[in-house]
């Protein structure tokens, strides 16, 4: 069987300007490969193992209302929503929130 043949290839003129697009694709590849590779920063310390978990010192308003709602639990990890954790939530589970020693607990 023969090809049949397209008609929109036989009707679609070449584009303006390809050759021009090519040939500064070309010159860009040719200018970032002469460039310095850069340097990657130096990786921030991880935290050892054995270090103390950091305490805030001064929870605004929003985390005292969350505080004032737990008084069993003696510190609470409250995330940015207003979420609230015990202090044996694992990392995965309370992202980022932060550690509050509750001024309202009652034994």
């Amino acid at each position: 069987m023969a090809k049949q043949k397209n008609q929109i290839e036989e009707n679609a003129a070449p584009i303006e300007g390809a050759e021009a697009f090519l040939g500064a694709e070309a010159d860009t590849t040719a200018l970032t490969s002469q460039q310095e590779p850069a340097t990657a920063p130096a990786p921030a310390p991880s935290p050892e193992k054995g270090e103390k978990k950091s305490v805030a010192e001064e929870p605004d308003s929003y985390t005292l209302d969350v505080l004032k709602s737990f008084p069993m639990n003696e510190s609470l990890y409250v995330d940015k929503h207003g979420g609230a954790f015990t202090a044996d939530t694992p990392k995965l589970i309370r992202g980022n929130a932060v550690l509050y020693k509750n001024p309202f607990y009652k034994k």
